[in-house]
């Protein structure tokens, strides 16, 4: 069963398929800033993708210092900002360069662009001048990396209208009042919680079951 957090807790890449409307269960984000839980095993090959991955970082982080800019990775990257009292948003940006004033943000993506892609990398740019040493008071822009082709986000793209969003739906996961579930086979097969923690849940399996 699920074990109450200290605090409340968003990682980044919670917040953007959320923000863009391909999560309808609103329940499922806000159960996870308050609870660990035991996840649903996954069929996701991780050690595929970190490979992959990993070389797109590394290819990346050699061409942008052979630009003479300064660089930082990963776990350099790393941020918790509390945006609201006893509630934190983390996240690591994968790369980070600095020439002069000017602070790029990048992150590399193995599988094919998605609108939840450009949220995360706002959600960073946003979030890192706020609170990272190394972008503080400073408007980044960010790009993110393809395999064949990069996708560049202009600081601007920032505004008022994004940081509205940003603090509706922050407000959204941080009230005491659960959102309701809206559990189905199309939801449900990308949730990773379990019927322990959530007995709505519906499995495509038995579903598949009844209906034959």
């Amino acid at each position: 069963m699920a074990e109450r957090r200290d605090g409340k807790f968003i990682w980044v890449t919670w917040l953007p398929k959320l923000m863009i409307g391909e999560v309808s269960c609103i329940w499922s984000i806000w159960f996870k800033t308050r609870y660990k839980y035991e996840k649903i095993p996954s069929d996701f090959d991780e050690a595929k993708w970190k490979v992959t991955h990993n070389r797109m970082l590394h290819e990346l982080r050699s061409e942008r210092e052979q630009a003479e800019e300064k660089v930082f990775i990963e776990n350099q990257n790393y941020f918790r900002f509390e945006v609201r009292p006893d509630l934190v948003i983390a996240g690591k940006p994968d790369l980070i360069t600095v020439l002069g004033d000017n602070i790029t943000i990048y992150d590399c993506k193995t599988g094919q662009p998605k609108a939840s892609d450009q949220i995360q990398m706002m959600l960073y740019m946003y979030c890192t001048p706020l609170c990272l040493a190394i972008c503080k008071d400073k408007k980044p822009k960010g790009i993110l990396v393809y395999d064949n082709k990069n996708v560049e986000i202009p600081a601007d793209t920032i505004d008022v209208k994004f940081i509205n969003n940003f603090d509706y739906f922050i407000d959204v996961l941080n009230s005491n009042e659960p959102p309701k579930k809206v559990p189905s086979v199309t939801e449900c097969q990308f949730c990773d919680i379990t019927n322990a923690d959530c007995p709505e849940r519906v499995n495509a399996d038995i579903d598949h079951q009844i209906e034959m």
